[in-house]
């Protein structure tokens, strides 16, 4: 066979070594290579044969080069066989790249079954399971003697205060410290600013069970921020097995990264907290795969096949007979889904205990406010909060959670409301900073003197003040008191016990050791309106994340910027302290509704022609399924390097029961796969399963 002639699957057997190759390996002459960036019609092991040079380090895991089309080509060797069903002659590996088995039996099976889930190729997803190869770092890692024996075992742990209102968390962590592989969905109670209930703890104590039972563990926290807490709270615990725990984040750079996943693949760690990097760690003898808060969109993978971590972290604990457990302040639809199906257990905190525990929550405009304050309701910032924060600066921080970053944005005209529009152009004037008046963001040009086309007005007000703006408002109304801004962009790890004003955006509050006296939530109504399918939830999971470590008893937390609530199930979700309610009313909805989780969906995106064609193609091949669409799309939903103009490109969704996700995943991966056999031209984009299905 010439070289850039691939395999075809075939009965006969050659055991013949190709001329120039010499001998060949006695033993098991045969090598399963998955090749590394095949298309999806190639999307399957390759055999190729062992030159007896090759015996001893070709073993199943380890990276190889091979040729394949006329290229040399990067991939794993799967395993070693007796002989091969092909016609021809095989061709031989060109190299072993490196000694070490980085692709495990375990991780080969999860690949697989993450592939399929999404319709993706395998070694789309060894490669982002597996890191770029450092060789210093692997050198200096196998130089270092092997773990001896098994490792001490702890004892079972005694569920922390993380874990308060969770009756069923003793039996928990019982089982994973007798061997045992539960799944469980763990609703946390808000820790009050009491360190030892902090839900790190609750995290450890996984870890602790796993290892008391003589296995590893994997924690995945949404971003280094957490596992920097992680360990931080790791290092206060007794348990000298938590000294085995290991941190693991893309952040540390690739030599680093290397070293440390190696260290994890020889058994030199164990234990393992991370980022959505971390997923795929190679933890020996896994016990339990845990990560905090699903609903953090850092969990989506941005490549392809654009794998969730709860799906991988649930493909680990099938292949590898290990714990599942989803933790967090709040539970997704999708993880509520799980649980009805029984899938899951439900560990929730109590609402009712922790209503009583927990700070109270006030929204602002409702009750005696408005008798009080007639204005509350539309005010930013209302008496009830600016009374709420002057209180509790006595005392100690007050968090102010803003959902924008920036200074102000677009302006409005303050009588009617009304966007304020440029007097030479049809463009809308912003104020981008505290020095400068409304200018139009098309033209450039500060109008003079501003009239509202509306109503005559002349005053205007931000529509949406951001982080700057708030920094700046609240300092001017409270002198002397420190201002504090926590951004994505300039984050701020922890604050004290002295009174501040912390203005920080949902996910970067920083940790206050002693919790905060009070928060106040400004322009709720802005989180509420996110364009997002499921805007609702993500509010409930950023206002009650964000409040977490208020401290009860004091001012609580004021929730500022809405209408009147009734009827609005993410603000009565925070009043009842009760995520299960809100979840199971949502996963309602979504039933009657036929969205994800409750059904299996496909997103496409590209040319018309292309997505109509698929869409014939998937519903034909797929019961019980149903086609939306074909509906337009804009402009940011289509890669960058597409030449496609926006009025022929459209979207589309192609839904099935939720009992045929698996045959959905293997309808567009041959659909994938037929597409790149016959080379097909045009844009088109398939992705099963997206956790945001609504492309704007």
């Amino acid at each position: 066979m010439d070289e850039g002639q691939l395999p075809v699957p075939g009965l006969s057997v050659s055991r013949t070594a190709p001329p120039g190759v010499g001998e060949l390996a006695p033993h098991l002459p045969v090598a399963r290579v998955l090749v590394s960036g095949t298309l999806p019609h190639l999307d399957r092991p390759f055999d190729y044969v062992v030159p007896v040079a090759m015996e001893d380090d070709a073993v199943p895991g380890v990276r190889v080069t091979v040729p394949l089309a006329g290229r040399t080509e990067e991939g794993w060797i799967t395993e070693r066989l007796a002989q091969s069903e092909h016609q021809g002659q095989l061709h031989p590996l060109r190299s072993v790249v490196s000694p070490v088995p980085v692709l495990t039996a375990a991780l080969h099976a999860t690949c697989v079954a993450v592939a399929t889930h999404y319709g993706g190729t395998v070694s789309d997803v060894v490669r982002l399971a597996i890191p770029a190869r450092h060789a210093a770092q692997e050198k200096a890692v196998l130089a270092r003697p092997a773990p001896e024996g098994e490792p001490a075992r702890p004892e079972a742990p005694a569920p922390s205060p993380a874990w308060r209102g969770v009756p069923a968390a003793g039996a928990l962590l019982a089982r994973i410290a007798a061997g045992e592989h539960p799944a469980a969905s763990w609703v946390a109670a808000p820790d009050g600013g009491d360190p030892a209930a902090h839900w790190a703890h609750g995290l450890l104590d996984l870890a602790v069970a796993a290892a008391a039972s003589g296995r590893g563990a994997l924690l995945l926290v949404p971003d280094e921020a957490d596992v920097d807490r992680v360990m931080a709270v790791a290092a206060t615990r007794p348990e000298a097995a938590l000294g085995e725990l290991a941190p693991l984040t893309a952040s540390q750079g690739p030599r680093a990264r290397y070293g440390r996943w190696t260290e994890v693949l020889t058994g030199h760690r164990r234990l393992v907290v991370g980022t959505r990097s971390a997923a795929f760690a190679p933890v020996r003898d896994l016990g339990v795969v845990a990560w905090w808060d699903d609903g953090d969109d850092s969990w989506q993978e941005p490549r392809t096949p654009h794998p969730h971590t709860r799906e991988v972290a649930a493909a680990r604990a099938r292949t590898e007979g290990a714990a599942l457990v989803s933790a967090g302040h709040v539970r997704t639809a999708r993880i509520q889904h799980w649980v009805e199906k029984g899938l899951m257990a439900d560990l929730a905190a109590d609402p009712g205990a922790v209503r009583t525990a927990a700070a109270r929550v006030h929204v602002a405009g409702e009750g005696q406010d408005e008798a009080r304050d007639a204005g509350a309701r539309l005010a930013r910032i209302p008496s009830s909060a600016w009374a709420a924060a002057k209180r509790a600066l006595e005392h100690g921080p007050v968090l102010v959670q803003v959902p924008r970053t920036g200074y102000s944005g677009s302006v409005r005209c303050q009588d009617c409301g009304t966007a304020a529009e440029c007097p030479a152009c049809p463009g809308r004037l912003a104020q981008t900073s505290a020095d400068t008046g409304p200018r139009c963001s098309t033209c450039g040009q500060e109008p003079a003197h501003w009239v509202c086309g509306q109503c005559g007005g002349r005053r205007w007000r931000p529509s949406a003040p951001g982080t700057d703006r708030t920094a700046h408002d609240l300092g001017r109304a409270f002198p002397g008191v420190p201002v504090v801004t926590s951004t994505a962009a300039s984050r701020v790890a922890e604050v004290g016990e002295t009174p501040a004003l912390v203005i920080a955006t949902p996910g970067v509050e920083p940790y206050a050791a002693a919790g905060y006296a009070a928060a106040l939530v400004l322009d709720g109504a802005v989180t509420l309106e996110l364009p997002l399918s499921d805007a609702a939830s993500e509010a409930l999971r950023r206002w009650t994340g964000g409040t977490a470590s208020v401290r009860p008893g004091g001012p609580g937390i004021v929730l500022c910027g809405l209408p009147a609530h009734a009827g609005i199930d993410a603000v009565e979700g925070l009043l009842r302290r009760d995520p299960g309610w809100f979840a199971r009313r949502v996963l309602g909805e979504r039933r009657a509704a036929q969205l994800p989780p409750a059904v299996a969906l496909v997103h496409l995106v590209g040319h018309r022609r292309d997505v109509e064609a698929a869409m014939q193609e998937l519903s034909a091949a797929l019961p019980a399924s149903e086609v939306v669409g074909v509906v337009p799309v804009g402009p940011t939903a289509l890669p960058s390097r597409w030449e496609l103009p926006v009025e022929q490109a459209a979207q589309a969704w192609v839904r099935t029961t939720w009992e045929h996700a698996a045959q959905l995943g293997r309808t567009v991966h041959a659909l994938r796969a037929h597409r790149s056999a016959r080379k097909a031209t045009g844009e088109l984009l398939m992705t099963v399963d997206p956790e945001e299905w609504l492309a704007p």
